[in-house]
């Protein structure tokens, strides 16, 4: 893994200071010890561009134990123009016309993380290829702990939880129909009593709301850097914290949430999961790319 307290002097140092500050203002708060960056990948360090192979993925993410997307060829790494900032390199991920699921479109693994934490932060960045069709919805990466409870399995506090993201459209229509130029942005969260049946089976879907309550909309063509910090509640206490940030702007702070009912859950995982779907009418409309990049992990102690 890409670890360590000291980043190069490069575009991720800079998001790296802004979460470390995060982690550090929390552990004044929480009267805790010390921030420590425990990942950092900005996929500089690739001499290469074009197919992501899967010895690549290995060495990026920690060796993880399966993957979709990779095998396939739906993952590369571009430079020049596509890059964050135009320069350096990125992680581009694509989602091929007229299909949809993580077996067909974009990309999806866990990485382990060194250690189990009760206060991690998670920061990256990503960009929606200029003239994204957002169609009905998609997902985004987000952080775990456990077993990573998903689909029908219930989050019931003692097998873990997840905490992905998503672009999700009111689009009722065939995709393509209209085009989806944006979407607005919601938190996917799946933990103890989350959904609305409050059992744990289904995620809690939390808007993406700017200081003046407004939805926030994302765009094609433009890098965006998406801060997510957890906090583990207190066994037999909904007092866990699940905040996001977009461009440094909190937009969702929820600070009652049960993840665990057992001190052995804790945030171990990197869900990266990104692509199109439910089922059939979330269907990409046409071949698309997102790109990602910026990396950084920070564990308060």
């Amino acid at each position: 893994m890409h670890t360590g307290y000291i980043m190069k002097f490069d575009r991720s140092f800079y998001r790296a200071a802004f979460i470390v500050g995060i982690a550090v203002a929390a552990t004044i708060t929480a009267g805790q010890a010390s921030a420590q960056i425990i990942y950092s990948n900005d996929f500089d360090h690739h001499q290469f561009t074009g197919t992501y192979r899967e010895h690549h993925w290995e060495a990026d993410w920690n060796d993880p134990q399966w993957e979709d997307g990779i095998k396939e060829k739906r993952v590369k790494i571009v430079d020049g123009y596509q890059a964050y900032g135009g320069s350096g390199r990125s992680l581009a991920v694509k989602y091929p016309k007229g299909k949809y699921g993580t077996k067909n479109t974009g990309a999806q693994w866990i990485m382990e993380l060194n250690d189990s934490y009760d206060e991690v932060l998670l920061s990256y960045s990503v960009k929606f290829k200029r003239g994204f069709d957002f169609v009905k919805g998609g997902k985004l990466p987000g952080l775990a702990g456990g077993t990573a409870p998903t689909g029908n399995v219930a989050a019931n506090g003692y097998n873990g939880w997840t905490t992905r993201m998503m672009w999700r459209t009111t689009h009722t229509g065939n995709p393509g129909s209209p085009k989806q130029k944006t979407s607005p942005a919601i938190s996917y969260a799946k933990y103890r009593r989350s959904g609305p049946d409050n059992d744990g089976r289904i995620e809690d879907e939390t808007p993406w709301l700017d200081p003046d309550g407004d939805l926030t909309m994302l765009k094609s063509n433009k890098w965006y850097d998406i801060t997510q910090r957890i906090k583990m509640n207190d066994v037999g206490t909904s007092n866990g914290v699940l905040q996001i940030w977009l461009n440094d702007v909190l937009l969702v702070d929820k600070q009652d949430v049960e993840y665990r009912k057992t001190n052995s859950i804790g945030i171990d995982k990197l869900y990266f999961s990104t692509f199109f779907g439910g089922g059939y009418s979330w269907r990409t409309s046409k071949y698309e790319t997102a790109y990602f990049d910026n990396f950084v992990i920070v564990a308060v102690d």
